[in-house]
C-alpha cells in the first residue's frame, strides 16, 4: 500500500508545495502514443484536410512525425510522456520556463 500512494498523481509537484505552479513536476503519461485515446472520432469534428493527414499517418505509422526528425511535440504532446519537467519563474526578463 506505500507504495501504491508514493506514485505520482497526474503532474504532481516533486518537492514542496508552494502557492503558485512554479517547481518540479511529473506527469502520469496516461497518454503516450495517443494523446486521444478518450475521445471517440464521431465526438469531434475534423475538417478533410485533417481527417487525411490523420488517415496518412496511420497508415505510415506515422513516419512523417515531426518527432522522428528532433522537433520538440509542443504542449499539449510533450505533457502526455512521464518525463519530469520544471517551471521557473525569470522576473527580470518577463517570462517563464519550462525545463
Amino acid at each position: 500500500m506505500a507504495a501504491l500512494a508514493s506514485l505520482p498523481s497526474a503532474a504532481q509537484w516533486l518537492g514542496y508545495p508552494t502557492a503558485d505552479i512554479y517547481g518540479l513536476w511529473q506527469p502520469q503519461g496516461l497518454y503516450i502514443g495517443d494523446i486521444t485515446k478518450d475521445i471517440k472520432p464521431a465526438d469531434l469534428p475534423i475538417q478533410p484536410w485533417a481527417a487525411e493527414l490523420y488517415k496518412h499517418r496511420r497508415e505510415t505509422e506515422s513516419k512523417d512525425d515531426p518527432t522522428g526528425w528532433c522537433v520538440p511535440g509542443g504542449v499539449p504532446r510533450s505533457d502526455a510522456v512521464p518525463y519530469p519537467f520544471k517551471i521557473v519563474p525569470v522576473p527580470a526578463a518577463g517570462m517563464v520556463l519550462i525545463l
